[in-house]
Formats: structure tokens, sequence, C-alpha cells
């Protein structure tokens, strides 16, 4: 089955984001979108096809989804994705798994740091409530379509789990 566009995907679809710790090299797009789609076209479980799509957004995060209503998902198709999303990454020199990162924006770049040093940050007031974070916990598209993705941090989990400085 072929890997689909996430527009041609219901709201309900399970969906997972991938976020790498600094972005693929922008000649490598266009090939790295084809690996990727390549993979999510052959996702299976219990020998069944997924009916998956994917899609990468600024070079750097990778979203998967997979429309649950037609064949669900099992734990080892979803352990075998990551292995293969760690792997493709691998290949392109970006590591996908790099544990508990913090993404946001910086200026116009993407900012991309461990949770002690967005803590950190967030102390010296160099991130506030109103810096545009990226909520890789998502797990629908109609969580995506409705915007909870890219967010400023007083819409997202991080406000409570940073502490920001109460504004005056």
């Amino acid at each position: 089955m072929p890997a689909y566009p996430l527009s041609k995907l219901p709201d309900h679809s399970r969906l997972w984001i991938f976020a790498a710790d600094k972005p693929i090299d922008a000649s490598r797009i266009a090939e790295f979108e084809q690996r990727l789609s390549g993979i999510v076209g052959v996702w299976q479980a219990h020998g069944k096809a997924l009916a998956g799509g994917c899609e990468i957004r600024y070079g750097q995060f990778a979203f998967i989804a997979a429309d649950e209503n037609i064949e669900a998902p099992s734990g080892c198709s979803i352990d075998s994705l990551t292995h293969e999303i760690a792997q493709l990454g691998s290949e392109f020199g970006v590591n996908f798994l790099s544990g508990m990162r913090v993404f946001y924006r910086a200026g116009s770049a993407i900012g991309s740091v461990d949770r002690v040093k967005f803590r950190a940050l967030v102390e010296k007031g160099e991130v506030a409530l109103d810096t545009i974070v990226f909520n890789n916990t998502l797990t629908s598209l109609s969580e995506l379509r409705a915007g909870s993705w890219e967010v400023p941090a007083s819409r997202s989990w991080h406000a409570q789990a940073f502490r920001f400085p109460a504004v005056a």
C-alpha cells in the first residue's frame, strides 16, 4: 500500500512525530522524503498493510500517521517503524531518537536543546510564555490540524513543566 499524503488521511488517524536533533541537509530532503514514503508504504501490522501517510516539516520533523480504522498498528509494528526511522536518520546524519529534547523557535531558526538547557533558558528569560514551541506529544491528526503542534509555550505542556516566571 503506498504512503499517503497526510491530507488524505482522516482526522482520527494516529500520529507520531519524530523530531531530529538538527535539520536534514536541504539538498537531501527530497531523497529523505522518498525513502520515508517507502518505509511507510510497506509498513505492516501482523502481516496486514497499514494505511499510513507521512510528511516532513521544516526539514527536521517527520510526521507519520496511520488510519487505525483500517488496520491498527501493533506494538511490534511501531517498534519496527521507530527502528527504521532511527536507521534512516543515521544515514542522513541526524538523530530522531535523541531523547528528551525541547524544540522551540529561536528567531527564524528552530532551537533544539535538552530539558535542563531549556529550563536554564526559561530562568534567564531567553524563552518566555510567548515563545513558540513544538508539541511533539500530539497523537492524532485532528490535534495537528487544530493547530496544537506549533504554539506559544503558554498553550502547551511546556508552561507547566518549566515553571515560567510570572508576568508582571
